[in-house]
């Protein structure tokens, strides 16, 4: 009787809280407005909603595997001017991931609890040791909480821890999350990142800022501008845009307002009930202790409520465990493998290389030669072309200088020639005149006797 009534006053306080809380709503869609009927029809195909006594209807996804996680399975975040966006891969992600809460349930897994409010995220973040990490806001939790200050505590099995340099893969963040069991470890070695964002008076949560992960990671973070998607899908990245489709969701809830095919909670099945509900009841608790305002409980009944319910798990919650530690445990030997298939697959590379470097240094040194040889070749060639040139140059040159010498030769001797022509030709002469008698003196002195008679 005395829980049932700690329980009620804490309900009523939280609802107090909400109510008062100076928290702007964020902007959805505008000139789209739809009512929780679209969650319910839109939502049908792709998974199982559950009548749930606590919460209303929550759905259940269907298809997603047995290790579903949300804001780990199916999509990846990305900075937007709205701060980390998750980005889903799924045809349903535009709904699940910006509105409502989660909550995790042994026997139906994780349970979508719908909202009203549309947010890049609804997570909370840790950062340090060269790590970041996220968990989903259970149902009740809105962003006044100062999560880890006497406020909400998120379960540790939620949370997913990366290396910093991995918060934007896109490939899946499987090789990196190391898995459920190592989560205190992290949880150790980490605080608690409350940075907030409020843009357009609009207030969101960010988690790491731009420049705290650039500093952190040395490497260059994309910002991308949130565009409106005027149909249901999955988030698409388009240049420097992220497109998305965001309605305002009415919060008017008519009775006739209801999934079609809906699956009643029963109360015998305490797993489900147990668990959501008593997420909603820590957290309301742990919110009136933030906000000092006891109104009675005081912290050993706390302790006592809380050292209660966890003594009263039930065993398919342990199962459950024992599962979640035998899948992370297959999760960590498969990574095992697959960092030893990797090292034996870099190690083959770095041979072929190693191969490929001493093939093309013998390929380039053959080359080398060769280009030595025709160098050395072509070299031979002018160097005997020079020397045939030279003693061509030097057969005119005495062919010249045998020219010269005959012609002075000649010109020696011609001289010599034409003095013994002439005392020939001298001799010869004298030889006639004393040979031949002096008939012409007679024949002149007749010849001038004749004219001189003639004269007279």
């Amino acid at each position: 009787m005395s829980r049932s009534l700690i329980w009620g006053s804490s309900l009523l306080l939280a609802f107090f809280m909400m109510v008062a809380a100076p928290v702007h709503k964020a902007n959805a869609q505008p000139g789209v407005s739809v009512s929780f009927q679209t969650f319910y029809d839109a939502l049908s195909p792709h998974g199982q909603w559950i009548d749930d006594p606590e919460n209303g209807y929550v759905w259940s996804p269907r298809g997603v595997g047995s290790d579903f996680r949300p804001y780990y399975s199916g999509g990846n975040w990305a900075m937007t001017d709205y701060g980390n966006t998750w980005v889903s891969d799924y045809p349903w992600g535009w709904a699940p991931f910006h509105y409502g809460r989660w909550a995790y349930s042994p026997f139906y897994g994780w349970l979508w609890v719908p909202g009203t409010t549309w947010g890049p995220a609804w997570v909370h973040w840790r950062g340090g040791g060269g790590n970041y990490g996220w968990a989903p806001m259970g149902p009740g939790v809105n962003i006044n909480i100062n999560i880890g200050g006497g406020g909400y505590y998120p379960q540790s099995n939620w949370w997913t821890f990366v290396p910093c340099n991995r918060i934007y893969h896109r490939g899946g963040y499987g090789r990196y999350w190391r898995g459920a069991n190592y989560n205190n470890t992290y949880i150790n070695n980490t605080t608690i990142i409350n940075n907030t964002y409020v843009y357009n008076n609009n207030t969101y949560i960010t988690g790491p800022r731009r420049r705290e992960v650039e500093r952190t990671t040395g490497q260059r973070v994309n910002v991308y501008n949130v565009r409106n998607d005027n149909t249901p899908g999955r988030s698409r990245i388009d240049g420097r845009n992220l497109n998305v489709y965001r309605p305002e969701v009415r919060q008017d809830r008519s009775a006739d307002m209801r999934p079609q095919n809906v699956v009643r909670a029963e109360r015998g099945n305490r797993d489900m009930n147990n668990t959501v509900r008593s997420t909603g009841d820590l957290n309301t608790e742990r919110n009136i202790r933030s906000n000092g305002q006891q109104q009675g409980i005081s912290n050993t009944r706390d302790r006592q409520a809380e050292t209660s319910r966890m003594r009263q798990q039930p065993a398919a919650q342990v199962q459950h465990e024992r599962a979640d530690r035998d899948r992370d445990s297959r999760m960590t030997q498969q990574q095992q493998r697959d960092v030893q298939m990797q090292q034996e697959r870099t190690s083959r590379e770095r041979e072929s290389r190693m191969v490929q470097q001493r093939r093309d240094m013998q390929v380039q040194q053959e080359r080398s030669g060769r280009e030595m040889q025709a160098l050395q070749q072509q070299r031979d060639a002018q160097v005997q072309q020079r020397r045939v040139q030279q003693q061509r140059a030097a057969e005119q040159r005495a062919q010249q200088q045998q020219q010269i010498e005959s012609r002075r030769q000649q010109r020696f001797e011609q001289p010599q020639q034409q003095q013994r022509v002439y005392d020939r030709g001298g001799s010869s002469n004298q030889r006639v005149q004393r040979s031949q008698p002096q008939q012409p003196t007679q024949n002149m002195s007749r010849g001038s006797g004749e004219n001189t008679g003639r004269r007279r």
